[in-house]
């Protein structure tokens, strides 16, 4: 017996891809706090690098495709894009800066 689907799941794949990727890369920038407090910065550099790339990926992703809609109302801009954004970008974009901004002060502080 073969299973049909009715609807198309590319665009929820996507979704739940790049959910997976922000959450999983943001908790690895996160870990990054701990070398961040013992001012090692390659290894700091190395676990926030995912979480900018993940956040760089979903802002692309998500204006490429707000603008092959061509809908330009400010009820689908927060909608479609702002919504999305903050979830799949921010946040990553958020771990990345709070433990970069850690390993800058303790970086600072130390010399």
């Amino acid at each position: 017996m073969r299973i049909i689907l009715a609807e198309n799941l590319d665009g929820w794949l996507w979704a739940i891809l790049m959910l997976a990727a922000a959450l999983g890369t943001t908790v690895l920038a996160l870990g990054g706090l701990a070398p961040a407090f013992l001012a090692k910065r390659a290894l700091t550099v190395g676990l926030i690098t995912p979480a900018f790339l993940v956040g760089v990926g979903a802002t692309w992703s998500l204006t490429s495709s707000y603008y092959k809609v061509g809908v330009f109302d400010h009820d689908h801009l927060v909608l479609n894009l702002l919504q999305p954004w903050v979830l799949m970008a921010g946040v990553p974009f958020a771990a990345c800066v709070i433990t970069g901004s850690v390993l800058f002060y303790k970086t600072l502080k130390r010399h």
